[in-house]
């Protein structure tokens, strides 16, 4: 019995310190959403409701822990952030892209196991047939952000039929104010990313007879 009682708590403690050291999946919103300009990042665009998605949880979390120090592993709920979904043109869940060096890559295969995952992360990214370039960061890219989580809070309420004159006259009234401080005051962290730099032209000096 006794015996019986120190195995199980062997086996609590060691789950516990296996879960204290986990590395956990990043959440990714449009207020920290640039981070993916830095490093390497491997994201998931998902639904709650999706079941393709729940079975790829596990294998996610697995994925965050496996790659630690060497790929950032991220979710997105594409649900909640439609502005980041349509950035990207998401049209199904899960959605797989590896963000690296001011380029990102969608992954396209039909097998999500750890094995293939960590196989394209580190060796098959490069053939993605799927790549683009970040889109350069902008004065108005925080105020963007922000009038796209208005823009989808009205779409809900309006599907929801629950809008009432005072609530757009709100969305409107404060849409308003983010398109003149836009235009007013723009943001002072202006970024470019992969800039291409022309190379300065030479002048010529006074010619000699």
């Amino acid at each position: 019995m006794a015996s019986s009682s120190l195995s199980l708590f062997l086996f609590a403690l060691c789950l516990l310190f296996a879960v204290s050291f986990s590395t956990e999946v990043v959440k990714l919103t449009p207020e920290n959403f640039n981070e993916v300009n830095e490093g390497t990042w491997f994201v998931e665009f998902y639904a709650p409701w999706c079941g393709h998605c729940k079975r790829l949880e596990p294998v996610w979390a697995e994925l965050a822990n496996t790659l630690e120090g060497e790929v950032t592993v991220a979710s997105v709920d594409a649900t909640e952030f439609k502005g980041l979904a349509r950035r990207f043109n998401i049209n199904g869940f899960p959605t797989l892209i590896l963000f690296k060096e001011g380029y990102y890559y969608r992954f396209t295969g039909p097998d999500r196991e750890e094995a293939t995952l960590l196989k394209y992360v580190r060796e098959l990214y490069p053939h993605s047939p799927d790549k683009a370039r970040l889109p350069q960061d902008t004065w108005y890219e925080p105020y963007l952000a922000l009038m796209e989580v208005y823009v989808d809070q009205l779409l809900d309420i309006v599907q929801t039929k629950k809008a009432g004159g005072a609530t757009f006259f709100t969305f409107g009234f404060l849409s308003g104010i983010i398109f003149a401080l836009a235009l007013l005051f723009p943001s002072p962290r202006v970024i470019y990313r992969n800039p291409q730099a022309a190379p300065t032209p030479k002048k010529d000096g006074p010619k000699k007879d």
